[in-house]
């Protein structure tokens, strides 16, 4: 368990607090003697009616003298129950994640985690506790939201946070493409587009939680070791769960309308059909005012539109949990002119779910969806 990590990093003064607990252990164990010995005294070796009557009364008070110190005992320890560690200790969270019990639920928060990226046994932790019937519910910061862009100004001379998050959303992806159909429900993904408060791992019964320090990165900074129950951890569980529902003004989304691409088919409503589909970069920066969708060997146009004249017109579609509108276009493979733009795209889409170089050939269907804007945009 993640708490048999924790007990390794108890601050200073956490110590010090059980230093004194264990010297109040000491005063327990002399008064249970010591009722014990006055019991027994009372019941069986004292002829004296009045004293006997004396010892037993004694006893009893003691015994409830016991008591009462137990719930004053675990009163002092709620009090200041939060530990410090100089950084999140990787280790002991995916240890805590592949040792979970049944039942238990696992949550992250964070800009990104570096337990998808840097560290390959998470993936086996993770396969675990979803097979022991774990819940794991993670949230991680949208790469186009304006938090994903001030925090990436914050740490540009230490890490570059808008790839680290892409590589977190192919991995998630992928991973929940992997994971047999009765696991997938297992594991939920949603991008929050807030600006970052906190960063969580909560396994069980413990968390660890950072404040996001401006110019340092969480999981390089010091963490507090929050019991779950402890009113410190519910204020930060209730934080998650406000940040997973998401508000009008700063909505969560699943992960998969942010990595495919659906059409609003014939008939009305939202495709169930997802397509991949990847962004231009200008100056390093995405631009969404167009799109490179790949149609999958699937007939994109005739799931579109009614009849080939309607082909000009405008098409919606839902990504990112809006609704928005563009104009089609399709590219020609076979234009010896356009083939190096084909290849460039091919490979944008590639990169973005972090598919081998090459894997999709040279014999696709893509549609560039031009002068892209939100449905209540003019």
């Amino acid at each position: 368990m993640i708490g048999k990590g924790f007990s390794r990093h108890r601050s200073v003064r956490t110590m010090r607090i059980t230093k004194a607990i264990r010297a109040q252990i000491f005063v327990i164990l002399g008064i249970f003697t010591a009722t014990v010995l006055t019991g027994v005294s009372g019941g069986f070796f004292t002829p004296n009616i009045d004293l006997r009557n004396y010892l037993l009364g004694l006893s009893s008070n003691l015994a409830v003298s016991i008591v009462i110190f137990l719930f004053l005992e675990r009163g002092i320890k709620s009090l200041n129950p939060i530990g410090e560690i100089h950084k999140l200790p990787v280790p002991e969270i995916i240890e805590g994640i592949r040792n979970v019990r049944r039942g238990q639920r696992i949550r992250i928060l964070d800009t990104f985690t570096i337990l998808a990226n840097d560290y390959p046994e998470f993936k086996d932790a993770v396969v675990a506790a979803v097979q022991k019937g774990a819940k794991i519910d993670i949230l991680l910061l949208h790469p186009h939201s304006i938090g994903a862009e001030r925090r990436a100004e914050q740490l540009k001379d230490q890490v570059d946070i808008i790839q680290e998050i892409n590589k977190n959303l192919m991995y998630f992806y992928a991973l929940q493409s992997e994971l047999e159909d009765k696991y997938k429900r297992y594991v939920e993904v949603r991008l929050y587009s807030a600006l970052p408060s906190i960063s969580m791992y909560h396994c069980g019964e413990w968390a660890y939680v950072s404040l996001f320090p401006i110019e340092e990165r969480g999981d390089e900074s010091p963490n507090l070791k929050v019991p779950i129950d402890n009113p410190f951890g519910s204020y930060v569980d209730n934080t998650f769960e406000q940040i997973w529902r998401g508000t009008t003004k700063a909505p969560t989304i699943l992960l998969e309308d942010h990595m495919r691409l659906r059409t609003e088919p014939i008939d009305g409503g939202s495709s169930h059909k997802g397509y991949y589909f990847a962004y231009q970069k200008v100056g390093g920066k995405i631009d969404r005012s167009q799109c490179f969708v790949l149609s999958d060997h699937d007939p994109f146009y005739g799931t579109v539109f009614k009849s080939p004249r309607e082909v000009n017109d405008e098409i919606f579609f839902y990504v990112d949990g809006r609704k928005w509108r563009a104009r089609p276009h399709m590219l020609d493979s076979r234009d010896p002119q356009g083939m190096s733009e084909y290849n460039n795209i091919l490979s944008l889409i590639e990169k973005r779910y972090g598919w081998k170089e090459g894997k999709l050939g040279r014999n696709q269907e893509i549609t560039c969806f031009k002068d892209i804007k939100g449905e209540d945009n003019s």
